[in-house]
């Protein structure tokens, strides 16, 4: 017996048995609040911090950066991106 067949015979004998296939996850509740309490779940459990729109620019003055890109009106940046040579 050739060491091919040998280890094909190895492979077959240690071969898995069937599995049962896993289960469908339950239908989303249709109900709006307790989407938008999922949804809180979340974004707590998220590193994205998400800011009042009209806290940004106060937020982006505050951060501590010493360059700050924005295209944003209302936020104050120091560096154009447009002017960059590699942004």
């Amino acid at each position: 017996m050739s060491s091919k067949e040998n280890i094909l015979r190895a492979i077959r004998a240690t071969k898995p048995g069937p599995r049962a296939l896993p289960g469908l996850p339950p239908d989303p509740p249709r109900e709006p609040e307790v989407w938008e309490a999922a949804f809180r779940e979340v974004l707590a459990q998220s590193k994205t911090k998400f800011i009042d729109p009209d806290a940004l620019p106060d937020y982006a003055a505050n951060t501590g950066a010493t360059t700050i890109v924005s295209t944003v009106k209302g936020v104050t940046g120091n560096l154009d991106p447009v002017a960059c040579e590699d942004p």
